[in-house]
Formats: C-alpha cells, structure tokens, sequence
C-alpha cells in the first residue's frame, strides 16, 4: 500500500525548543506521509507565504498554517487534545514557520530509512543494480530565514 494511504503509517515531529525533554513528555505533532501532490501543495503554500511575508505577515502565516494543516493528524503532550478544526494560534510565527518548513523533511527522510534496504550487502546472486532511493539533491537546501515584518 503506498505509505501517504496508509493511515497507520504517522511521524513525531517537534520544535527545536522541545528536543532537550524527555520523549515522555516531549510534545509533538503527528503528521501522517504526503502523497506527491500534497508536497507539492505544501511547497506552493510555502513559496506563497515567502512572497507575500514582507507585504503581509498575516497573510504569510495562515499560508504557512495551510501548509502545516495538510500533513497534521494529531499531537501529544500540548497540555490539550487535538483538534483539526484550531488555527494553531498557540505557536509563534517562528515555530510555524519552522514546522512548515521541517515536517515535509522529516517525512522524506522517514520513507527513505523505512524503505531503503537492509544493512546486510547483497550476495553475488542479487542484482548489483538495485535500486537504493536516495535523496534528490535539490531537496538539500537550507531552511531560510523567515522575513521579519517590514524589511
């Protein structure tokens, strides 16, 4: 079944901030895998919020909670239950910004440990062109600086 169906198939993701507590009590959010036209969604609503950022903070932030929303099903340890429905207005416009932009990562690299093949070599009898999924280079870049409003 592809993994972006597979409604069991879920990554913990949490802020920079939170890394430091216990996995216990570490909140997180849930996000299930993208299909390949949800990360493109997420990529647009990200280019999007870039664009406009500096004209219209606002308008940047309910971009980049869309793209957040497209991959969030749940999460754990935030001192209340999910709820689909909530604008996420308890986190700051940096941790949107920064869950925008690392959830799609975290997934990607998710799918390719779960996916990419054992440690073990293959024998002589095993195909020496298996196919090993890799990372797509472009997808290498650097998480930019948001813009702060009017600059």
């Amino acid at each position: 079944m592809p993994i972006a169906l597979d409604t069991s198939e879920t990554v913990d993701v949490w802020l920079n901030s939170d890394a430091h507590k216990p996995e216990a009590e570490r909140p997180v959010f849930v996000f299930h895998h993208l299909s390949y036209k949800q990360f493109r969604q997420v990529e647009t609503l990200r280019e999007e919020a870039d664009k406009v950022a500096d004209a219209d903070d606002h308008e940047a932030r309910e971009l980049r909670v869309q793209a957040v929303k497209l991959g969030l099903v749940g999460w754990r340890n935030m001192g209340f239950g999910y709820d689909a429905t909530d604008d996420l207005s308890f986190l700051t416009r940096w941790e949107i910004f920064e869950l925008a932009w690392g959830y799609p990562k975290k997934l990607e690299m998710t799918e390719i440990e779960k996916k990419a093949p054992s440690s073990r070599l293959p024998s002589n009898s095993e195909s020496s062109t298996a196919s090993q999924p890799s990372p797509n280079p472009s997808d290498s870049q650097t998480v930019p600086a948001p813009s702060a409003p009017g600059t």
